[in-house]
């Protein structure tokens, strides 16, 4: 799956990361104020964690971590039972 990054400058001169699928709404895109200005990067991942773990170690804010080996949540996708337990597309808790 393809996933934008976005790279938001606050008036503080802060930046923040904001990952979010490729496949956005204009009409989302709107509500976050995000325009194609505002991107950083794209990168291909499997799941929106392992975006955000790859998004991470290009942003220098952790070590390297290990997620352990994924697993498939009864939906269909993968979750990663040693980190958040939590499917990312259904929601499902795996405790």
């Amino acid at each position: 799956m393809k996933f934008v990054v976005y790279k938001k400058i606050d008036e503080d001169s802060t930046w923040s990361g904001l990952i979010l699928g490729s496949d956005l709404t204009d009409k989302i895109k709107k509500c976050l104020e995000v325009t194609e200005d505002d991107i950083w990067y794209t990168l291909e991942a499997a799941t929106r964690e392992e975006a955000k773990y790859i998004f991470n170690i290009r942003s220098g804010f952790t070590d390297l971590l290990d997620l352990g080996e994924p697993a498939k949540c009864s939906c269909g996708e993968l979750y990663y039972p040693e980190r958040s337990g939590v499917c990312w597309k259904c929601g499902t808790k795996h405790v």
